[in-house]
């Protein structure tokens, strides 16, 4: 009786570790959902704004290669925004 009641209660103890365990990670994967939306939504493309033809070819071809996976170098005069098109490819 003593072996399986240590049994048991090794077992029990193994059991809400694993459930603890399983809550954090799934309260960590929400965090990770709701962080990457509010990176998404704060770097959009949508959030740069310019009215020079230059500016929405950048912005253009910066949606273009947002979607691969690739080095890209963004070259531009002071202020032109090349750091919020690096983000939004980003």
């Amino acid at each position: 009786m003593k072996f399986f009641g240590i049994a048991a209660s090794m077992i029990g103890h193994a059991i809400r570790v694993q459930r603890l365990l399983e809550a954090e990670r799934n309260g960590l994967v929400q965090e990770n959902r709701q962080l990457r939306q509010e990176l998404k939504e704060r770097y959009d493309f949508r959030n740069i704004v310019g009215q020079q033809p230059a500016h929405a070819g950048g912005v253009r071809t910066g949606r273009q290669v947002a979607r691969t996976n690739t080095t890209v170098l963004i070259r531009g005069e002071s202020g032109t925004g090349k750091e919020m098109i690096a983000h939004a490819v980003h």
